[in-house]
């Protein structure tokens, strides 16, 4: 990822959510020779952490709603506010409703979708599995100041080598790997968006984990988002599409890391 050349605050975060993340493991040759099938899982992500600008998309006054946790135009958003109105926040289950009724628009399945699409153009079969599994050790699902209620579970999940069997993904007589996608960084930092995608490859027989790699978009490359009234217009297609280009490139260098794609 090079070294970084960003203002404070984007290097502020960057510094803190990478600093704990274990090096990428490359699986030994022979776990992926013969590969014939690939079950993609798409992990839980945080809310996209959003600046206080926002609050002029939204209908109304942020300050007037009972939580900054909300999902506008499908994606689960976390507005910065007050210390106070944050810690008020913690006990919202908004974002796990709308995760269970299916209505919020998951990053982290998007970028499963890009996975699946690149390692099938390999000729790989693909089977993303439906829905989104949770991060384990996710306690609270509001916002915090620094967000370390979702980057300290994720970068756990990241780090985390014992064994993790997934016996319904295995396929009797065909090299099978399960790959888990997972996003750590997902933010607004004044108009432009960071980003890092998080993978880990498993042996679904065994449980072990036989590789992981992550990704990020570098400081200097980070997308254009504003105004943000324009990128959270309608549906929202403007952001989103941002997240499609850049969850693409990131997947498409973390599965070169694991040596599924040239």
């Amino acid at each position: 990822m090079g070294h970084v050349e960003a203002r404070p605050g984007i290097a502020a975060a960057l510094i803190l959510t990478w600093g704990c993340v274990s090096p990428g493991l490359a699986p030994p040759p022979q776990e992926t020779r013969g590969l014939e099938r690939v079950v993609v899982i798409a992990m839980e992500a945080p809310p996209l952490k959003v600046p206080l600008e926002f609050r002029a998309t939204v209908s109304g006054s942020v300050a007037g709603l009972a939580s900054p946790l909300l999902v506008y135009n499908t994606i689960a958003v976390l507005v910065e506010m007050p210390a106070a109105s944050r810690r008020a926040a913690e006990a919202s289950a908004s974002l796990q409703a709308a995760l269970d009724a299916g209505r919020a628009w998951v990053p982290t399945f998007v970028a499963a979708g890009q996975a699946s699409a690149q390692l099938a153009a390999r000729g790989l079969e693909v089977t993303v599995d439906p829905g989104v599994r949770p991060v384990p050790g996710v306690a609270r699902r509001g916002g915090t100041l620094s967000m370390e209620n979702w980057l300290a579970p994720i970068r756990a999940w990241y780090n985390d080598t014992r064994p993790v069997p997934r016996p319904e993904a295995a396929t009797p007589g065909r090299r099978t790997l399960v790959l888990e996608v997972g996003i750590l960084n997902y933010e607004i930092m004044g108009d432009e968006l960071l980003l890092q995608v998080m993978v880990k490859l498993i042996d679904p027989a065994s449980g072990a984990v036989i590789g992981r790699a992550r990704a990020a978009v570098a400081p200097k490359a980070m997308p254009h988002v504003g105004p943000l009234d324009a990128a959270f217009a309608g549906s929202a297609d403007v952001f989103k599409r941002i997240v499609v280009t850049q969850s693409r490139m990131l997947v498409h260098a973390c599965l070169v890391q694991l040596g599924l794609l040239d």
